[in-house]
């Protein structure tokens, strides 16, 4: 359905190498967390990229994000990147951070390429593997 509503979205995707389907789902995910959270895209836009939402697409995860283990990783990390920044900082104060968790899916033999964050303050990935 996006690629009838944006055609030159259509055309970049057709263009990308081996994880053309994570970087078009990472770009429906930043809409789903922005309408969730009422965070503007552009605080999860790192690469520029422009990230539209159109009538009659579904929006919304409720399994992603109304899950328990969703919450306890989101958890796990403001801990740790609370304990890091205040150590940094030589201080013990409660900082706020704006989680952004996402999923991408591989297959065998797909990699993820080398990439960047820009603006963010602490990076990472969880990997996990089945045998779907």
């Amino acid at each position: 359905e996006e690629f009838k509503a944006d055609p030159g979205f259509k055309d970049a995707y057709e263009a990308f190498d081996g994880d053309h389907e994570n970087r078009a789902f990472l770009r429906w995910q930043k809409r789903v967390w922005s309408k969730l959270t009422r965070t503007p895209v552009e605080e999860i836009n790192w690469d520029g990229q422009p990230v539209p939402m159109y009538s009659g697409l579904p929006y919304t995860w409720k399994a992603w994000h109304d899950s328990e283990d969703l919450r306890l990783v989101k958890e796990r990390i403001r801990v740790g990147c609370s304990r890091f920044t205040n150590y940094l900082e030589r201080s013990a104060r409660n900082n706020q951070y704006l989680i952004f968790l996402w999923a991408e899916v591989f297959k065998h033999g797909q990699y993820q390429h080398s990439h960047w964050h820009t603006g963010a303050s602490v990076t990472g990935f969880l990997p996990s593997c089945s045998s779907m």
